[in-house]
């Protein structure tokens, strides 16, 4: 039965095409309404490029395809709910979980499930049509509602807005898809699943609310469905106040508002951009509506405003044809150019303004995923002027972490970017430490007045060992009793490595860095006088296979910081951490079944804790 209904929920995603998790990051945790004001805009200095964007960390519960909800940011830590473990977990901003064995979920999570944040709890909608709510702090199970009236999952996006949590599904067997409200706060503390009532449940015939997630526009919640009704509804009461009737459906595209206009914005599945604005006394007032971003085209994704500019994803045509990012003018629903992406962009596009000057027009770096393997982080880097951009690649995991990915990216204060992809890796990336706004490394540490000269730190120094096994292979001798191995390096002469018995292969270690041949000379033993010695056959080659390889780094000198941590990256692939040392002197780390033919950069970096939190500096960089 689960497996009936994985299988029917991923035709419905290839159907539909959804769009994820919508992250509010322009604003702190504690402040969070995740109505989607402004959209998903930031002012913080992200990584603005591939070349300073450094993966941080990657975080994955358990191995293997399981249900693992968009990563969400509250206050300091990063939040997901894992169907694997069974648990809300909860990550520290290096990547460290806390609180674990907290936060037992009440039952397993639909294949996507979308958590939210407010009111200080964590929302968890369940594969059993419930909603449980956790202490964000501790982890502890706060209520737990009564089930939707379908028993069915709460498969919208959910949103927060001033003591409530609102949340729909798709319709059940006779057409009717639902909306539910509930109020968050916990009448009794004494108990950690009470069954909690919803405030109020929506429902009509022919509608569906699958993965589509409303916004609160004063006191109204305004919501479109599959069908392409757009509904305002009380948002005390559910009681429906307006509707309308689009050409076209929504397919998870969400609301974007915009408080200084008071208007709002969204996209339908046929690219077709929508203005509205909403009356005092919650009436829909069509505004504009664009001509189709693309002929023929599919959008499920939600719009985010920027400085008069809309920037929205979709698709160029059918399932599996190439995706696009496009910018729109938010006054005139004037397209202003189309940038091609490798696939379907279904996330919620994110914008920092932190690198706007007068020089470049308000220069703005734009991030987004796109539905298809590796699931890497893309950018456009976008101006008031600007009638055109080129797609670029800011992150992309190594191969074992590369899957679909339909997530939003969502950014932190420190300008941390996170997201996860179908490989249920959560990744980190952030700025690399380089960057100038960083303190510089110390050349010495404190030192008291009467410190002697050979007592003053001396430059950090580096040192690599980079070996690999080859397994060399020959033709038996006939008569042999041994056989001794020599390689050549390169140009090199051949030098003896190993004497063997009667073997006819054996694995042998050289260093790396060098095409090496083989040869063996065989021998077997004579007397001379009264004792026996070698005598030697004429040397003959042999074939050496290589194996995996290991490869050392060491730091020495090290000196002047509170911590360290050794980062790691493979070819062009982007660095990871391998080793946190408390002290420093000597670090040094082994990499085993190292690729034969790879190249090894290792970077050590410093860190002092200024406010509370790490602020790293690099070191020093070396490649093998």
């Amino acid at each position: 039965m689960k497996l009936m209904k994985k299988l029917t929920a991923l035709v419905l995603a290839a159907a539909m095409a959804v769009s994820l998790n919508l992250p509010v990051t322009n604003v702190k945790a504690a402040d969070w309404t995740q109505s989607g004001a402004y959209g998903a805009v930031v002012n913080y200095k992200t990584p603005e490029n591939a070349g300073n964007a450094d993966l941080l960390w990657s975080y994955r519960p358990k191995e293997g395809w399981y249900a693992e909800s968009m990563p969400i940011i509250a206050g300091d830590y990063i939040y997901t709910a894992d169907a694997n473990s069974g648990y809300l977990v909860k990550l520290t901003k290096d990547g460290k979980r806390v609180n674990e064995g907290k936060g037992k979920l009440a039952d397993t999570l639909y294949w996507v499930a979308n958590i939210c944040y407010g009111d200080g709890k964590i929302f968890v909608p369940l594969d059993n049509g419930r909603i449980q709510a956790f202490d964000a702090d501790t982890l502890d199970s706060v209520w737990i509602s009564e089930p939707t009236s379908n028993s069915d999952a709460i498969t919208s996006k959910l949103t927060y807005h001033e003591g409530y949590v609102y949340g729909g599904n798709k319709a059940n067997a006779e057409g009717a898809g639902a909306y539910y409200a509930i109020k968050t706060e916990d009448e009794d503390s004494d108990k950690t699943e009470e069954e909690k009532k919803f405030a109020w449940t929506y429902t009509e015939a022919d509608t569906s609310f699958y993965w589509e997630k409303g916004t609160v526009i004063g006191n109204y919640f305004v919501v479109g469905d599959l069908s392409g009704k757009l509904l305002v509804l009380d948002r005390k009461t559910g009681n429906k106040v307006d509707e309308v009737v689009l050409d076209s459906g929504f397919s998870g595209a969400g609301i974007t508002y915009d408080e200084k206009s008071n208007t709002f914005y969204f996209i339908s599945n046929n690219t077709v951009v929508y203005q509205y604005r909403l009356s005092s006394d919650g009436k829909l007032q069509e505004m504009k509506r664009s001509k189709p971003i693309c002929s023929g085209g599919y959008s499920a994704s939600t719009p985010t405003i920027s400085d008069g500019r809309l920037y929205v994803g979709g698709r160029n045509g059918s399932y599996g044809s190439k995706g696009f990012l496009a910018v729109v003018d938010a006054d005139t629903l004037e397209l202003q150019y189309k940038a091609e992406a490798v696939s379907d962009v279904q996330s919620q596009p994110l914008v920092t303004t932190a690198y706007g000057t007068s020089a470049n027009q308000n220069q703005t770096v734009v991030y987004f995923t796109a539905n298809n393997k590796p699931g890497a982080i893309y950018y456009i880097t976008d101006s008031k002027t600007a009638g055109s951009a080129v797609v670029k690649e800011l992150f992309v995991p190594e191969n074992s972490k590369q899957n679909y990915c339909m997530s939003d990216v969502i950014a932190d204060e420190d300008g941390t970017l996170y997201y996860k992809n179908d490989s249920n890796y959560i990744f980190a990336v952030g700025k690399k430490t380089s960057d100038p706004e960083t303190p510089k490394p110390e050349t010495k540490p404190e030192t008291k007045p009467d410190q002697t000269a050979q007592e003053k730190v001396q430059p950090i120094t580096y040192h690599k060992d980079s070996k690999r096994k080859v397994k060399v292979s020959w033709k038996k001798k006939s008569g042999a009793k041994g056989y001794v191995i020599y390689a050549k390096g390169g140009k090199g002469k051949y030098k003896k490595l190993k004497t063997v018995g009667k073997v006819t292969a054996k694995t042998v270690t050289v260093k790396s860095g060098y095409h090496y041949r083989f040869r063996v000379r065989p021998f077997k033993y004579v007397k001379k006088g009264k004792k026996s010695v070698r005598k030697y056959y004429k040397s003959v080659g042999a074939k050496g296979k290589n194996g995996a390889k290991t490869v050392t780094a060491t730091f020495g000198n090290v000196k002047g910081y509170q911590g360290y941590a050794v980062y790691m990256k493979v070819g062009k692939g982007s660095y990871r951490k391998v080793k946190d040392s408390a002290k420093g002197g000597e670090i040094s780390y082994i990499k085993k079944k190292a690729k034969v033919g790879k190249t090894y950069t290792f970077c050590l970096k410093g860190y002092k804790i200024i406010k509370g939190k790490k602020v790293y500096t690099m070191l020093k960089t070396k490649r093998i």
